[in-house]
């Protein structure tokens, strides 16, 4: 009875993992460089479709994948005519399968991929998807760095490897990352502050953190 007792227990404790979204924590350059698009973006409606959940945005800015966005915007109007920056996102149903829940009315950072290109294959018109594992966040949370970050700092720098695992389309790409700004071994906290006030550059070297305005990340850092 015992030992059907610890194999019951076992199974639950797979089932759960299995039915969670779990994500690994990561610097906000990370997530922009991993991503095929990054948008500004305003939420005007919901909808579903089966196990989807379909977001209609208004993007005021692209950071990352402009003419992506567009190609895909272009695909999901039947008559080629569409709405001028307005394009659809989908997203799990399931927060479990790491679907995203975003208000309506409200103005977006959100960074995704781009279906049938890597990740998952899907079979028909591409889509733009979202997932609670890469960065979502209302605008007015996101930090002035994190701002500066976005226009022209974070995909500067993708060749600076910030997290412990690398995660590539090709694998053969991760070699060519440049050390200097691991994160692994500090404490969430630092992790935290880092990723709202802080950049990873390259410098003559290596790469390394910098934080243009250090008050910001010491305040952080204290509170």
């Amino acid at each position: 009875m015992a030992v059907l007792l610890f194999f019951f227990t076992i199974f639950l404790c797979v089932v759960t993992i299995n039915e969670a979204c779990w994500c690994t924590q990561a610097h906000p350059q990370s997530r922009f460089c991993s991503a095929d698009f990054a948008i500004r973006a305003k939420v005007l409606n919901e909808s579903w479709d089966n196990s989807s959940r379909i977001y209609t945005l208004k993007v005021f800015k692209a950071f990352k994948g402009g003419k992506k966005i567009e190609r895909v915007a272009e695909m999901q109007s039947d008559t080629g005519k569409r709405r001028k920056n307005v394009v659809q996102v989908t997203t799990e149903l399931d927060s479990a399968a790491c679907g995203v829940r975003l208000q309506i009315s409200k103005i977006y950072i959100l960074l995704g991929y781009v279906e049938n290109q890597h990740r998952r294959p899907y079979k028909g018109k591409k889509k733009l998807t979202i997932e609670s594992c890469q960065w979502h966040s209302l605008w007015n949370d996101t930090t002035a760095q994190q701002r500066r970050g976005l226009k022209r700092i974070y995909g500067k720098y993708c060749l600076c490897n910030i997290d412990k695992y690398c995660f590539k389309e090709r694998p053969e790409l991760c070699k060519d990352l440049i050390q200097g700004c691991h994160l692994q071994g500090s404490d969430d906290r630092m992790k935290n502050c880092r990723a709202k006030h802080s950049y990873c550059v390259k410098g003559r070297k290596k790469c390394r953190w910098i934080a243009p305005q250090k008050a910001d990340l010491k305040k952080c850092m204290s509170a």
